[in-house]
């Protein structure tokens, strides 16, 4: 196709306008052209600006994508195959050649060697190779499958080409072409098939061992896992018809039948290797020994004993189970070993005398058929008879070690009974010089004493050693998770909670996914607990005994981590009951001891438990623990605000519960942590929606609203979702989140209204017209300050119409009635003063700073500044505090004494990044700009322009924007390094800006500089 644009997308982007290559002039034009070329059709402006600018806000975003789309149409030019209007945006694909389009139509349609020679030819490299497009998290989810598919393609056609030589005859160039696709993808099984079938065509049956080899080594080594049974199934085809030199006289044997390979096994190579190193042991020294592997239920304890001895090459494996239920039954697990190897074993070729197999078969009479013996008469000395079982068993292995080594596998050791734990250390001691493996897996904490004592009497004679299973890391549940079926492209988040809910235990992985195969879930719900996971908890827990089972369902209320006297105050039980079911807790491994507490070892044994009570009892336990809590000191327990809401709200204690989430939030937000705040708040919302009481009353309130109470004087309550709105609203405007603020605020607006609430809409008024400031709309500021002093007066609320004066205050200062605005500042702070509210005293302070300095009194605003510091400090307000001292950093640059306003702004700075107070953050570095241009320091102006100018972007704050652009401007004049170039259209940007917010003073500065700009050419 001759298209007059040409765009490039696999390897690093490139697009050609009529031959000649266009460099796009940033990095979001290549996403947004890669965008629309690939998907083929028309998407709508606020995708698109969500899609690459979903991290600003919306202003932000739409402005962005204007700005790209005509910047990208102005690159393709002459060319208009950018369609857009008000509402959607296309590309006329008629005129554009796209290589991935070409790409993927060659490689999955073609099957001839020309055309898939060329369909390879335009494969640069990665899907937009090297892009990487900063703040866009949805393209970036949108890139990651694309890339994903597209070398999948890639690959797929390297094997296409391969079978097309393969079809040809070419076997030379079908072997290069497999060897390219598994340069690609070294663990992609198709291209190793392929490889294994070229070898034989070929004739060489060393290269065919190899290469399977090469994939077994591969695929154990990078994912732990067994090759294809498909991968397997060719090469066994391929040898088929060969018998290897000295095969050995028994097969490897399972004695339960099921395929080691026919479930998941991922990892674990550390502890495989440590089976190999220990047989290797035993090949060299001739001495046996038993390697015991131990670990929690459901770890993969015998998981990997049935891989590696599947693995494992020249050995004779037969296998013995030890079971509960028959752990009374003398010999159980050596009858299962004999039984196992009936069939597989030449019992005449094994040389025993007659007499020994008489003795083995008082274990599995079966043996007295094959050998066509009877059983002997019983000794008369029962010790007498177990010494002579006990060397027939003996000297059995020692005739099948005397033909290849041997590995025996006991499985649950824990459930042993005495006679074969006692012929198992005698078969241990008293074998010599054979080469015998005896692997074991054993619950530790579910052993009984003998045989812990057992063992380590031969762990000190060098006859046992241990190998300690932990579970899963993170990257192997998420590699077992795709053996099972999980798809590449499910989101970490997916991974991260399964872990979470599984601790890596490759049961609960494999039962928890096999759930989810029928009761899709969220990644925010519960998740049920799967009933065989529960079946394998309940299990460990009946062997408790029933006082330690019952203070364990105790602990399950207080939480994961519990200490001994919160249990010892909620139960009123004696210490030493207490203590004693802890140890037994400790033996059992359900709980472990963690410093000062305690903790249960897996949330789902908490999990079972605690579903164990009843549910009166959970709310009795509920209660009797925030009893506890409360008896805390005074100075500890408001850190336990949430955790005592949240045993209360369980206790059914409902309303109590939403106080207790009311402070908790409102001590986060005084600590400044935002994110814990808004949970808490929206907890109590949640519980305020369920039927409480929608009043709360004063008392309450002045907890619950962080810093300060405003003044009540009508009313002795509040509407709870009112207040809840409110302070979710003022979070989210003080991180600069100023839509989600204005919901909020509208949300708390309605419900006053519906109330008939006036102090409640006066300070709703209030707010949305300090927001209206903060985005520089003046005009509503003016609005929302004059309802909220209408709502003020109807009902004498002293308070909020002092707040409302404030408010149009500083509407007259912006328009630039610098009198008026000091005569409202003024009434103000008489009022405040009257209430002796501080706060608001700090903030008319302020206020009547910044008109005396911009009325030229800057010492008389220095000191009102410092007075309404002094305030902020005594109430401990650190937001407050930065925008007092941003303030005198100004005024004393208006004094020309940059040397003090740099210093005070530093302190200014360093309280912003405390409190994460973005609004006022952009203030503090702009100002830094102006001082450092005024001292002639253009490096740092520029720097503190940028830092601003990103900022004031994200915030959509014109005000700041208007005059960070005037600054830009200076110092493209005074700095031409910096590379800002004409300063005419800074200057033209800055009053534009400062036009529309309506700030005088600012707009006069910047009509002046653009003024003298436009006069100096």
């Amino acid at each position: 196709m001759n298209s007059p644009i040409r765009v490039h997308l696999l390897g690093p982007p490139l697009v050609e306008v009529d031959g000649k290559r266009v460099n796009l002039p940033y990095k979001k034009l290549y996403g947004l052209l890669a965008y629309l070329s690939v998907t083929a059709h028309g998407h709508s402006r606020v995708s698109l600006a969500t899609l690459l600018w979903g991290e600003s806000d919306d202003h932000h975003a739409r402005n962005s994508l204007r700005n790209a789309l005509s910047s990208l149409s102005q690159a393709l030019k002459p060319y208009q195959v950018l369609k857009a209007n008000l509402s959607d945006v296309s590309l006329d694909l008629n005129e554009v050649w796209l290589d991935v389009a070409d790409f993927k139509m060659t490689l999955r349609q073609e099957k001839n060697i020309v055309s898939l020679q060329n369909g390879l030819n335009l494969w640069r490299g990665p899907f937009l190779d090297g892009l990487i497009v900063d703040g866009a998290p949805g393209f970036d989810e949108w890139l990651t499958p694309i890339r994903t598919q597209l070398d999948s393609i890639h690959e797929d056609g390297w094997l296409a080409l391969s079978q097309a030589y393969e079809a040809a005859g070419m076997l030379r160039e079908a072997v290069d072409a497999a060897n390219t696709m598994l340069t690609l993808n070294p663990l992609r099984e198709r291209g190793h098939r392929q490889l294994i079938r070229l070898y034989f065509l070929q004739e060489d049956r060393m290269a065919v061992a190899q290469q399977y080899e090469r994939c077994r080594k591969l695929l154990e080594t990078e994912l732990g896992v067994t090759p294809d049974p498909r991968t397997q199934a060719l090469y066994q085809k391929v040898l088929s018809g060969q018998r290897s030199k000295g095969e050995p006289l028994h097969k490897n044997f399972h004695s339960d039948g099921v395929s080691a390979s026919s479930l998941a096994f991922v990892g674990r190579q550390t502890e495989m290797d440590s089976l190999s190193e220990e047989l290797q042991l035993i090949l060299q020294t001739r001495q046996p020994r038993l390697l015991l592997i131990r670990g929690e239920a459901g770890i993969g304890k015998t998981r990997l004993a049935q891989e590696w001895i599947q693995r494992s090459y020249g050995l004779y494996c037969v296998t013995g189970r030890c079971f509960e239920a028959e752990n009374s039954v003398p010999y159980h697990p050596w009858i299962d070993l004999l039984r196992a190897s009936l069939q597989e074993v030449n019992w005449k070729k094994l040389g025993l005398a007659k007499v020994w197999m008489a003795e083995l078969g008082r274990l599995a009479p079966e043996l007295c058929e094959e050998v066509q013996s009877s059983l002997p008469a019983y000794a008369p000395d029962p010790e007498l008879l177990r010494g002579r079982l006990s060397e027939a068993v003996r000297l059995w292995l020692e005739a099948l070690c005397s033909q290849q080594p041997v590995c025996l596998f006991l499985d649950d050791l824990q459930w042993i009974d005495q006679a074969s734990l006692a012929l198992l250390e005698y078969i241990l001691r008293r074998t010599s010089d054979q080469p015998l493996f005896i692997i074991g897996t054993e619950r530790e904490t579910e052993a009984e004493f003998n045989l812990k004592r057992a063992l380590d009497v031969l762990g000190r004679e060098n006859l046992c050693s241990f190998l300690y299973l932990s579970p899963l890391t993170l990257s192997e549940v998420t590699a077992l998770s795709h053996t099972l079926g999980v798809g590449e492209m499910a989101p970490p988040a997916f991974f991260e909670r399964l872990f979470a809910e599984t601790e890596g235990n490759p049961l609960f992985v494999m039962e928890t996914l096999r759930m989810l195969q029928t009761e899709p879930l969220s990644l925010t719900g519960d998740w049920p607990l799967p009933s065989t996971v529960q079946g394998v908890i309940s299990n460990r827990l009946s062997r408790l005994s029933p006082s330690t089972r019952s203070l364990l369902s105790v602990a399950t209320v207080i939480g994961r981590n519990f200490d001994y006297f919160t249990i010892k105050e909620v139960t009123g039980q004696p210490s030493e009951l207490i203590l004693s079911a802890l140890e037994e807790g400790c033996r059992s491994g359900l709980i472990a001891e963690r410093g000062t507490g305690f903790n249960f070892n897996h949330e789902k044994v908490q999990s079972v438990l605690y579903a164990s009570l009843t549910g009166s009892r959970r709310k009795h336990l509920h209660q009797r623990v925030v009893e506890h809590l409360m008896k805390l000191p005074d100075s500890r327990l408001p850190s336990y605000f949430s955790l005592i809401s949240a045993h209360l709200e369980k206790a059914g204690e409902l309303t109590k519960a939403r106080d207790f989430a009311l402070q908790a939030a409102s001590r986060a937000v005084e600590l400044y942590a935002d994110e814990d705040a808004l949970v808490q708040y929206q907890r109590a919302l949640r519980l305020s929606q369920s039927g409480l009481e929608e009043d709360l009353p004063a008392a309450m309130a002045s907890k619950a609203i962080p810093f300060y109470s405003p003044a009540n004087e009508p009313y002795g309550s509040l509407g709870v979702a009112n207040l809840i709105h409110c302070q979710l609203g003022l979070i989210y405007q003080r991180l600069g989140r100023y839509p989600e603020a204005e919901i909020e605020f509208n949300q708390a607006l309605e419900s006053a209204r519906v109330r008939q609430r006036f102090d409640e809409q006066a300070f709703i008024n209030n707010m949305f017209s300090f927001l209206s400031y903060l985005r520089s709309n003046y005009e509503d500021l003016d609005s929302y300050a004059q309802l909220a002093i209408q709502c003020a007066e109807k009902i004498g609320h002293l308070s909020q119409k002092a707040v409302g004066l404030t408010h149009l205050g500083i509407a007259s200062y912006r328009l630039g009635n610098y009198p008026r605005a000091l005569e409202l500042y003024n009434q103000a702070l008489e009022i405040h003063e009257t209430l002796k509210d501080q706060l608001w005293m700090g903030a008319c302070h302020n206020n009547i700073g910044i008109v005396k300095d911009a009325l030229g009194d800057y010492d008389g605003a220095i000191d009102s500044f410092q007075k309404a510091l002094a305030l902020r400090r005594g109430l401990g307000q650190i937001e407050g505090q930065s925008v007092h001292l941003t303030n005198i950093g100004q005024a004393y640059l208006h004094a020309n004494n940059s040397e003090a306003a740099r210093q005070v702004l530093a302190e200014a700075l360093s309280l912003c990044e405390q409190v994460h107070a973005s609004w006022v953050t952009v203030k503090v570095q702009r100002i830094l700009s102006q001082a450092a241009i005024y001292d002639g320091d253009w490096q740092s102006a520029y720097k503190y322009a940028c830092l601003a100018q990103e900022l004031a972007q994200e915030l959509g704050s014109q005000e700041d924007l208007g005059i960070i652009y005037r600054l830009l401007g200076e110092i493209a004049v005074a700095w031409p390094e910096s590379g800002l170039g004409d300063p005419l259209p800074y200057s033209e940007r800055s009053v534009s800006l400062l036009s529309l917010v309506g700030d005088q003073r600012e707009l006069s500065l910047s009509r002046h500089n653009y003024e003298q700009q436009l006069r100096a050419g």
